[in-house]
């Protein structure tokens, strides 16, 4: 049993696995980056910079595939607009000058594309007070993103850069 069954309801949890499944992800979406880069020079140095660009072509045409299937975020009505409103609040560049107005342009860019899950993902990372309850496609919705990410997850631990500095 993990901690989600035990602790907080059911919005709680699902908030809970959704920001430690994003987190899980751009982690390892770091490792992946600094794997790929030890794997390119390794193959640079064996093969020549033919193999290299081949390489790295290779994987940026994965890597754009997987963006389009993730980011198929269906616009709904959500609690979207009051919650993009709370955290614009928080990062606004005007509002808060200490804050990074990169948190403000993601905010934006997800509340646009009615991308939901990153807002509330945001929200929680800048412990912006988040819905106590969702809707059942909001739960969806969060579902399916936290699916996406694990998916994501997953394929970046199958390359082969990953596999080759695993070994």
């Amino acid at each position: 049993m993990s901690h989600y069954d035990v602790f907080g309801n059911e919005t709680e949890r699902l908030i809970s696995k959704l920001y430690a499944t994003y987190i899980q992800f751009y982690k390892i979406k770091q490792d992946f980056v600094k794997k790929r880069e030890a794997f390119v020079k390794v193959l640079s140095e064996q093969k020549g910079d033919v193999v290299v660009q081949i390489v790295n072509t290779e994987e940026e045409k994965k890597e754009s595939v997987i963006v389009k299937e993730d980011d198929v975020e269906e616009k709904k009505e959500t609690k979207s607009s009051s919650l993009f409103h709370k955290v614009a609040l928080v990062t606004h560049p005007d509002k808060n000058p200490s804050c990074n107005p990169v948190y403000f342009q993601q905010a934006q860019k997800a509340n646009e594309q009615g991308k939901f899950a990153k807002l509330v993902f945001l929200s929680r990372y800048l412990k912006v007070e988040t819905p106590t309850h969702f809707t059942e496609e909001e739960v969806e919705t969060l579902q399916k993103a936290i699916a996406n990410k694990e998916k994501k997850i997953e394929h970046y631990q199958k390359t082969y850069p990953w596999l080759y500095a695993s070994a």
